[in-house]
């Protein structure tokens, strides 16, 4: 367990999850992700499905100031 368990329970384990949850959140927010060309995940079953050499990402910024297209009416 990486925060423990019993009397000696990380006391920041709480904050630790949720701001997991935030960073990727803010992430995803600012980037496009894309597999590289080079390598495609492996799918390998454990107690969760994981990829065998892990997973390699090109991250593109989103352009914040950038305005949707606008539909041809």
């Amino acid at each position: 367990m990486p925060f423990s368990t019993g009397q000696r329970v990380c006391p920041g384990a709480g904050f630790a999850m949720i701001e997991g949850v935030l960073m990727m959140a803010m992430l995803v927010k600012a980037f496009k992700f894309e597999f590289t060309a080079e390598t495609h995940p492996i799918p390998v079953a454990h107690l969760t499905v994981r990829s065998k050499d892990g997973i390699y990402l090109r991250l593109i910024p989103i352009d914040a100031d950038a305005t949707p297209a606008q539909k041809p009416e």
